[in-house]
């Protein structure tokens, strides 16, 4: 038996009432509450009525009743208002630090309920339960993949209220980090992020007709520049970092925060950051063009060129021909979309109220292809197939953050499997 499961049955009302009392007085549960996934009291603002008084304030739900103490509430001034201690074996009595015992209730459900949570628990270790998601109605599927999308979108919104506050509510500075960061992909997104503070976005848009100097600061700031590379005009670059590298914040990487493990050649970070100079180049100011895009393929159009226009130069003065042939794929300027440009759209929709924004955010996602990475094809396995992006992004967002985190009863396919009503 896990408190989670507790959990479950109280915040959707599963439990049996006949039996619920408090020194031989009825308790009724007016309000269940708000499910608190901090820490504090298991539920806030729950409303319960004990023989004729009415109380408000918070629930906590243990196992065992001697929980409390195991788990140091005793100590605790945010357990003082809890009104109701809801218990699986009430093995001990409870007091407030006042002396005034705390009301208590056994929490008794149908047993049915409990073994299919056991069910559910073994299919989870199994990873059996993901084939449930198929047979799920479709109204419920495509419920639950939009709300798992707007969740994603809400998390990511949270990264880019950070990196705004941080510069200031620049638009543009934010924009430049964002896509710094898509460029970089997962494996090497934070050095991205870090080498966009290191060298800013109002210096490189000062030297962008110096081409020399953007590569040296880049590349000297990136740690590249510590050691001979061979990817690199060492000695040139060498020079002219020591000439510029006081013009730039004291920020800097050492070369071994970034990897290449499992990534191809054109994903080496010295190509991606080459070609992410070049795409700033080219097409910064972007936020005031990024608002008047109409849809994917004009936001791929400028994105390819953004890369691909005078790279040669580049190329020519890094003195490696392998950069030039590096230009990144259909899937790489997609991911560009989907990690960067899209959580940036719709923060800016919500943050200035435009829905039309938001709406246009989201049918990026919904005219793109499904993301093929190595949780999607998982999924694929078991019959689960996104038809676009917004899919892909949905079910990305059910592996990462529910099972991952064994958030089963939270999860659409849990619920299904634990719902008695439904399952007759």
């Amino acid at each position: 038996m896990k408190e989670e499961f507790l959990h479950y049955i109280w915040k959707y009302r599963l439990f049996t009432t006949e039996y619920l009392y408090f020194n031989n007085q009825k308790i009724e549960v007016l309000e269940i509450g708000e499910h608190n996934q901090s820490s504090g009291p298991d539920f806030f603002n729950s409303k319960i009525k004990i023989g004729e008084t009415i109380w408000v304030g918070n629930v906590e739900i243990h196992v065992k009743a001697s929980d409390w103490h195991r788990h140091g509430h005793q100590k605790d001034p945010a357990y003082e208002n809890v009104i109701l201690h809801m218990v699986f074996e009430n093995d001990k009595q409870i007091f407030r630090s006042n002396g005034e015992e705390i009301p208590s209730g056994r929490i008794t459900f149908n047993p049915e309920i409990l073994a299919r949570y056991k069910e559910l628990i073994r299919l989870e270790e199994n990873k059996e339960c993901f084939s449930y998601f198929a047979k799920m109605e479709k109204v419920i599927y495509y419920d639950w993949l939009e709300k798992l999308e707007f969740m994603r979108l809400e998390r990511k919104m949270q990264i880019v209220t950070e990196i705004l506050k941080r510069n200031h509510y620049h638009w543009d500075a934010a924009l430049y980090e964002m896509l710094a960061m898509a460029v970089g992909m997962k494996l090497n997104a934070v050095p991205f992020r870090l080498l966009t503070q290191a060298v800013p976005l109002e210096f490189t848009l000062k030297k962008r007709n110096k081409i020399i100097s953007l590569l040296a600061a880049f590349y000297g700031k990136a740690g590249f520049l510590e050691n001979e590379n061979s990817f690199l005009k060492y000695n040139i670059l060498t020079k002219e970092y020591t000439a510029l590298k006081h013009l730039l914040p004291k920020t800097y990487l050492n070369h071994q925060s970034w990897k290449k493990m499992r990534a191809r050649p054109t994903g080496f970070p010295e190509i991606r950051i080459a070609q992410f100079i070049n795409l700033v180049i080219n097409i910064f100011p972007f936020f005031e063009k990024l608002k008047a895009c109409e849809n994917v393929n004009n936001l791929r159009e400028i994105i390819v060129l953004g890369i691909k226009n005078n790279f040669n130069e580049i190329s020519e003065l890094l003195g490696n021909d392998k950069i030039l042939k590096s230009n990144p794929g259909k899937k790489t300027i997609d991911s560009i979309i989907i990690n960067s440009i899209v959580p940036f759209l719709f923060y800016y929709g919500k943050f200035t109220n435009k829905e039309a924004v938001k709406q246009n955010s989201i049918k990026i996602l919904e005219d793109l292809p499904a993301e093929n990475n190595e949780i999607i094809k998982k999924w694929n396995k078991f019959g689960i197939v996104a038809e676009n992006a917004f899919d892909s992004q949905a079910l990305i967002e059910l592996k990462t953050q529910f099972c991952h985190k064994q958030r089963c009863m939270e999860c659409m396919i849990g619920h299904q499997i634990l719902s008695i009503e439904e399952n007759k």
